[in-house]
């Protein structure tokens, strides 16, 4: 497997949902897409610039993210400059297929 490394910095609250059912969703409230970061240091990077805006919910980790490359190519989503750091957004409708792709998962504690 050809892998491509992402990084999503997450709460307290999406770290329990994603270890009770092993998937990535997204949840009342929040926006209709998942953004993960394409190295740790834009992660680290945006966990500080939010704890210094009191962001609510607080980060509490980093996941580290090995997906299939090949199964990552087969869905729609949007790269893009976040905070001066590239990123790719995931829509919630295309969750689903991202969550059936052959991934390792790291967690790196904040």
């Amino acid at each position: 497997m050809t892998e491509r490394t992402l990084y999503r910095a997450i709460s307290k609250a999406e770290l329990d949902d994603w270890r009770e059912s092993d998937l990535f969703r997204c949840s009342a409230n929040t926006i209709e897409a998942k953004q993960f970061w394409e190295s740790m240091k834009a992660a680290r990077n945006f966990v500080d610039l939010s704890h210094r805006r009191n962001f609510n919910p607080r980060y509490f980790c980093i996941l580290e993210i090995k997906i299939d490359k090949n199964c990552l190519e087969q869905i729609k989503y949007e790269s893009q400059e976040l905070d001066r750091y590239m990123a790719i957004t995931i829509r919630e409708i295309d969750l689903q297929q991202f969550n059936k792709c052959e991934k390792k998962i790291k967690q790196y504690d904040i």
